[in-house]
């Protein structure tokens, strides 16, 4: 390779101009390197609380981090080694890696005060660290318990729960948790993500190349990014559906911009953690101890069981770079067809590539279509939607008047519903229409209960079941 000379490099007149030689007006920059997160400080501030609290509790001076010397930063293995059984007795950490991250906290605080610790000095560090892990198996295998390396994590059958309870409920904040929690599971995001970055004008209907669902636009807390995702109508499970969740929402709120304006910033995991902890102690079915970083895994694992999904689907609705581990992530799309196949799979469709149509209002005739019009905007009545929006949530809210009347017929959302000039015949009638329209655009793809009312059909939809039929009967005639 040759040399790069001073005479190689194109430098324009006047690029240098603005520079002062003689630095009285020189710029200061900010040090990059030194930036720290909003989320470590947090962290910090809670192992440093919980430090400052453990040197009360052994009597050392100055009880407070801040004010240790450098000599005594210096020589504190003694007083380091001593925190991790001070956090599993005391402060109840019960679970090893969270014991760890806070010794790796406080060590990463000490080194950047005090650079030639002993902590860091020879093995000590990674031995302590080890230490921790034998001390809390050792402690299992004395209580007679077990360590839980995995914390719990969601299904299908506890979104179904937690939804069916919240409508039994049957309150305003109720049926807000219940669109929460659908669309925490169905973005794969963390709780405050969905809580404060989720707005009705980041929703619209979508329509495409055999598509008719709902799109939004979720921001990404780590990466800063927001990601488009479609939201299908289930196949089979109102109550999970996110689109009927959402439009219940609308229609029993009296929402503007921000969908959850209960949840206090930065802090919806506390709220859902209240929630999911009384549901647990209500429903027995449930998985114990959820919590709302429960439910990214649970969706993605349940994705990931689904037999018609790929890793794309996972990685791209999580919104990961999987960078180091195969860097040809980075180079993925998240294009429209590869996130409405998604949309189709944690919806319950079994096909990746059909089904999920939505019905429209042409469905419905001609000379009703103004009046479901003008019942639409008076039931969901949010100005920030567009009003394509507001007709795809009345629509899907209307196709299933029949069966959430006839399941939960004191329901605030019946009341909402009954409650805008049109009769309760009129309803029954445009969701018969509705229903029809909707298992003619999905009926090859739809589950067969879902049609016919015969458990004894070994065959998860139509199509699969036709061609099953067909190969019996090419079989029992040849």
């Amino acid at each position: 390779m040759n040399d790069v000379t001073i005479d190689d490099i194109d430098i324009a007149e006047g690029d240098f101009d603005d520079i002062d030689s003689t630095g009285d007006d020189a710029d200061i920059f900010e040090n990059v390197g030194d930036r720290i997160g909003k989320a470590v400080l947090k962290k910090r501030a809670t192992v440093l609380t919980a430090f400052n609290q453990f040197f009360m509790r052994i009597g050392y001076v100055p009880n407070n981090f801040d004010e240790l010397s450098t000599n005594q930063l210096n020589n504190f293995r003694d007083v380091m080694g001593q925190f991790p059984d001070y956090l599993m007795k005391v402060r109840k950490i019960s679970n090893i890696k969270s014991n760890q991250n806070y010794i790796s906290c406080i060590k990463e605080m000490i080194i950047s005060r005090a650079p030639n610790s002993d902590i860091v000095q020879g093995a000590w560090y990674t031995r302590l660290r080890t230490n921790i892990e034998k001390m809390y198996v050792q402690a299992a295998m004395d209580n007679g318990t077990t360590l839980y390396t995995d914390s719990n994590y969601t299904n299908e059958h506890d979104l179904a729960t937690l939804c069916r309870s919240l409508i039994t409920d049957n309150t305003a904040i109720s049926i807000s948790m219940r669109s929460l929690l659908c669309f925490e599971w169905y973005c794969h995001g963390r709780i405050n993500e969905v809580a404060e970055h989720l707005h009705s004008s980041k929703f619209d209907a979508y329509f495409g190349n055999g598509i008719r669902c709902m799109k939004g636009r979720l921001l990404r807390g780590k990466t800063s990014r927001e990601d488009d995702i479609l939201f299908m109508i289930h196949a089979t499970d109102w109550t999970i559906c996110p689109i009927h969740s959402f439009a219940s929402l609308l229609a029993c709120n009296n929402i503007t911009l921000k969908l959850y304006p209960f949840i206090s910033q930065s802090r919806g995991g506390d709220n859902v953690n209240l929630l999911l902890k009384r549901k647990c102690r209500e429903h027995d079915s449930l998985t114990p101890k959820l919590t709302s970083k429960c439910f990214k895994t649970g969706a993605a694992t349940s994705l990931n069981e689904h037999p018609n999904s790929k890793e794309t689907n996972i990685v791209l609705r999580l919104g990961h770079q999987v960078k180091k581990m195969q860097t040809s992530y980075s180079y993925i799309l998240k294009t429209t067809k590869i996130e409405s196949q998604t949309a189709r799979l944690v919806s319950g469709w079994n096909d990746p590539l059909y089904g999920g149509i939505c019905p429209w209002i042409e469905a419905i005739s001609e000379n009703e279509r103004e009046s479901f019009q003008f019942y639409a905007i008076n039931l969901i009545g949010c100005h920030h939607l567009t009003s394509n929006l507001v007709l795809m949530a009345a629509v899907v809210l209307v196709m299933n008047y029949r069966t959430v009347r006839r399941q939960y017929s004191q329901s605030i959302l019946i009341q909402r519903m009954n409650d805008h000039g049109v009769t309760r015949e009129q309803l029954e009638c445009w969701c018969d229409v509705l229903q029809k329209e909707f298992v003619r655009l999905n009926a090859r793809y739809l589950p067969v209960n879902a049609i016919r009312d015969d458990t004894s059909i070994n065959a998860f939809d139509m199509k699969t079941f036709m061609d099953k039929s067909i190969k019996e009967h090419e079989h029992n005639t040849s």
